[in-house]
């Protein structure tokens, strides 16, 4: 019975050695432990979009290297400066110039970062014409109306406004 439990230890022994034996990577020769060393350094992102930039921050020279001809990243980014905020991609479609193709070609390289403190540019409803409505994502009907109301008075508040125009534009880009 003492051998039995004599035997029994040493391989209990021999079984736990081995155990710690392959968790600290210990190799057999020399019981140094086994590191491998790569040259390469490689970066991985946990995600695409890590890859892409955002378009609100992002230079001409980025935006022209995405594929887009030099005459539409500037009109890019001079509709960036006149919205202040761009809030999706599609809205770029407002760009004379810009097509569902270009947008595809922006979506590989450029994302809309979305952050709490937008700065939308606001601009007094009175003082703009016909492009800088649309622009700013106002329907030709939308639009219309607000001609409509301008020629038979100024517009003073939103509730001029009211039931004819998208109240979501009002809000980001309208001041009385």
């Amino acid at each position: 019975m003492k051998k039995l439990k004599y035997i029994l230890s040493i391989l209990l022994f021999l079984f736990l050695f081995n155990i710690i034996k392959n968790i600290f990577g210990i190799d057999e020769i020399g019981n140094r432990p086994n590191v491998e060393i790569n040259d390469e350094l490689i970066f991985q992102y946990e995600n695409e979009e890590e890859k892409k930039l955002d378009i609100n921050t992002a230079s001409f020279d980025d935006i022209v290297y995405s594929g887009l001809s030099s005459k539409l990243g500037y009109k890019i980014i001079e509709y960036r400066d006149f919205v202040g905020y761009i809030d999706n991609l599609e809205n770029l479609v407002r760009i004379r110039g810009i097509n569902k193709s270009n947008i595809d070609k922006l979506r590989k390289n450029f994302y809309v970062e979305e952050i709490s403190d937008k700065k939308y540019m606001k601009y007094n409803i009175n003082d703009l014409d016909e492009s800088s409505l649309y622009t700013l994502g106002f329907s030709k009907k939308e639009i219309k109306s607000i001609i409509d109301i301008r020629n038979f008075k100024k517009i003073r508040s939103e509730l001029d406004l009211k039931d004819k125009v998208n109240m979501e534009i009002i809000n980001k880009h309208i001041r009385f």
